[in-house]
C-alpha cells in the first residue's frame, strides 16, 4: 500500500506538489485548513481540508483543478 502521507507529483505538469497551511488569523499558531498546490504550474486541489492528511489524500488521488 502506498504511504498517503507523500505527495505524488502535480498531475499536470509533473512539478513538486506541496502542502499549503491556512491560517484565518495572524494570531492563531495552529492552521485552519489544508490544501495542495504545485509549486510550478500552480495547479491544486480545489477545496480545503480540515487536516493535512485529508488534503494530501486527495491530491493523490487525483482530485486537482
Amino acid at each position: 500500500m502506498e504511504n498517503q502521507t507523500e505527495l505524488k507529483p502535480c498531475p499536470f505538469c509533473g512539478g513538486e506538489a506541496f502542502v499549503f497551511k491556512r491560517y484565518d488569523s495572524i494570531w492563531r499558531s495552529d492552521p485552519t485548513d489544508f490544501t495542495v498546490l504545485c509549486k510550478d504550474c500552480s495547479a491544486g486541489v480545489r477545496h480545503l481540508f480540515p487536516t493535512e492528511a485529508e488534503a494530501i489524500k486527495n491530491a493523490n488521488e487525483g482530485k486537482a483543478e
